[in-house]
């Protein structure tokens, strides 16, 4: 019951305030729009030119695209549950927006420094929870490593396996270079960061 009541709040905390900021960038006011991407988007130029570093956490919230918003809220409920019973709300939280925060930074550094293509424009926006859900998806997979996943709801995939696909393609995404608008490195920073949350975690590092 105890772990029931943990869920709905964590979902209560997470989904709405998605929802209300995905419904915030249905406007179609071009100066509206520029606020947002100011404060809800993360970018060299929000975070060097502007000092917004609030748009770190806000943008953790924000999504443009409903595709995007359901495919991290689903994969958030299925990996989120066991992994918000393992750790509890508060270290649950520290890892989300840890990993969200830490996936946003890592996708700015590696597209102003990477070697194998040209540097994005300091104003290139990125937004959405995928680096909090890799986050979160790197910790389960990584705790309960034979359980099985079912991918699509229908191929069963040990968590290891699973984990390593999902990781795997984003590396690969990564340093091709493919103009597909998905910020694959911040994915990745997402996944190592739950990879560091569990190290410390087995060590008894985290408190």
């Amino acid at each position: 019951v105890c772990v029931c009541v943990c869920v709905c709040g964590v979902c209560a905390c997470v989904y709405p305030r998605n929802c209300v900021v995905f419904g915030l960038w249905q406007s179609d006011d071009p100066r509206y729009l520029n606020r947002m991407y100011h404060h809800f988007a993360v970018s060299t130029h929000n975070l060097v030119d502007l000092g917004h570093f609030h748009s770190l956490v806000l943008s953790i919230f924000s999504h443009q695209r409903t595709d995007h918003l359901l495919t991290n809220m689903f994969t958030l409920y299925f990996f989120g549950t066991s992994t918000l019973y393992d750790l509890g709300v508060r270290r649950f939280f520290t890892l989300y927006f840890t990993g969200g925060m830490v996936g946003f930074l890592g996708w700015m550094v590696w597209n102003n420094f990477r070697p194998n293509n040209t540097k994005t424009n300091r104003k290139t926006p990125s937004l959405g929870a995928s680096g909090a859900i890799s986050a979160v998806v790197t910790w389960s997979v990584l705790t309960r490593p034979l359980s099985l996943v079912y991918v699509f709801g229908i191929v069963p995939l040990p968590g290891a396996v699973f984990g390593a696909a999902f990781v795997g393609q984003d590396l690969y995404h990564m340093y091709v270079g493919t103009s597909d608008s998905v910020a694959h490195s911040a994915h990745v920073n997402g996944a190592l960061c739950g990879g560091i949350f569990w190290l410390m975690w087995r060590n008894s590092i985290l408190v």
